[in-house]
């Protein structure tokens, strides 16, 4: 039994994880992060009930546990793999209710197939594997993988980005790269692995993307990046303070005269349409917000500019804003703009489902906005798989270090070391004491 013992101690945390992981989808169907695709009459036919999913937990958590033992050459019984199983399973499901699951699920209820239950065990147990694998044999020499981040092209990303790079690097020993760009060109290099880490993934703007990822295992998901944003069209507030009842984006072909800058209308010179400032071509927000205006009729009232990113973006409602003049665009928050700027979001129809699958004729839903990374960072890098689940950037820092960043016009690297000095009994929860020191030290040096 001191075999068993040893295994139970060195997979504790994996089976346990696992075990609630399965477990939460078997209370209510509870799948995480967001929905799988669409469940057709097939699928809801072959969903599972809790004592269906807790049987296919047992049975198959006992054969991968199995393979695990035969393939890391350590020597356990038949009885002893039983009492492992049984011990994992009654320490498992009982605590199905703590913060844990809270905390790794999102409450979205969905039928949950056989092979998608088969999917979310193959995830956790490729980590057991790692681990058990570790134990068994001594630690790998020579250098240590590069860590390749996505590095998207707006503040809060790369900000992200600066801080976990340089916990990364500094904390646990490995060196980091990263990779520009925007939202579907970095999407496509996270699933191929040329990225491995992507620290903002925005649902619903790439929900289809995102849920076929997470069914084929081609990512990993790892919760939440930032607190829930809010997306849309929005004007300066300044601008109802001087034409009344204007509030909904469906006004826009009645209202062109009041975006005529002050100057011109001086002039009595009127303009057939007026600049809408979107999203860059290669992100998700620019395909939606295209089928927005097509759907409201806005093709014959509007010009879309369409600026080189959504740095661009935000710089350009900045000048305007700075200069009090007209500007109508896409923007979202929580965000330092967000923040600063007296900004009024155009009214649109309430979102619902149809609307979003069909014509996109609706508000924006709350967004959700998850780290995600590629599969192969189970295997290179366990550590820091662990790590990014911990990941809590709360909308109160995410704004304070961007404000502090342009207020002293500071670069994301100096603006991540003013976050990792200035919270320091937040981030070092993330990590172990050790790795946490390590970064101490170094943000010392700077």
């Amino acid at each position: 039994m001191e075999k068993l013992s040893f295994f139970i101690e060195s997979n504790k945390y994996l089976l346990l994880s696992l075990l609630l992981l399965i477990g939460a989808v078997s209370c209510g169907g509870q799948v995480a992060p967001t929905s799988q695709p669409s469940v057709t009459s097939t699928d809801q036919a072959n969903s599972m009930g809790q004592e269906e999913v807790r049987a296919l937990v047992e049975e198959t958590l006992k054969v991968a546990l199995k393979e695990v033992v035969i393939d890391s050459r350590k020597e356990i019984s038949r009885e002893e793999l039983s009492l492992l199983v049984e011990e994992a399973v009654g320490e498992a499901f009982p605590q199905l209710a703590s913060e844990s699951i809270a905390k790794m699920m999102d409450e979205r209820p969905t039928p949950i197939t056989k092979a998608e239950v088969e999917q979310l065990i193959q995830v956790e147990v490729a980590s057991l594997r790692e681990l058990l694998e570790d134990t068994s044999s001594p630690p790998a020499t020579g250098t240590k993988p590069t860590i390749v981040f996505s590095d998207l092209n707006w503040e809060s990303a790369r900000l992200q980005n600066r801080i976990a790079m340089f916990i990364v690097e500094h904390g646990y020993g490995y060196p980091v790269d990263q990779i520009s760009g925007e939202t579907l060109t970095l999407w496509d290099n996270l699933l191929d692995g040329d990225s491995m880490v992507t620290m903002e993934v925005w649902l619903p703007n790439q929900q289809e993307a995102w849920d076929q990822a997470v069914f084929d295992g081609s990512i990993i998901p790892l919760g939440k990046s930032l607190d829930a944003n809010w997306q849309g069209f929005v004007v300066p507030t300044y601008m109802l303070n001087q034409f009344s009842n204007f509030y909904d984006v469906r006004q826009l072909p009645e209202r062109l005269d009041e975006f005529v800058p002050i100057g011109e209308r001086l002039k009595k010179r009127t303009f057939e349409k007026v600049a809408l400032v979107t999203c860059p071509i290669d992100t998700e927000c620019y395909t939606i917000n295209q089928s927005k205006i097509e759907a409201y009729g806005l093709e014959n009232h509007v010009e879309v500019v369409v600026p080189s990113s959504l740095s661009a973006l935000q710089e350009s409602l900045e000048r305007a804003y700075s200069n009090s003049e007209p500007w109508l665009g896409y923007m979202w928050g929580p965000s330092r703009l967000s923040e600063e700027l007296d900004l009024t979001i155009l009214e649109e129809p309430e979102y619902t489902e149809d609307c979003w699958a069909t014509t996109k004729a609706c508000a924006y839903p709350t967004a959700q906005v998850l780290v995600a990374v590629h599969p192969i960072m189970l295997s290179i890098a366990p550590e820091l798989v662990e790590f990014l689940r911990q990941w809590d950037f709360t909308a109160r820092r995410q704004t304070g270090t961007e404000k502090w960043m342009h207020d002293n016009d500071a670069t994301t690297e100096e603006a991540a070391a003013f976050f990792l000095k200035t919270w320091p009994t937040v981030w070092t929860e993330w990590v172990p004491e050790e790795v946490g020191e390590r970064v101490q030290v170094a943000l010392a040096g700077q």
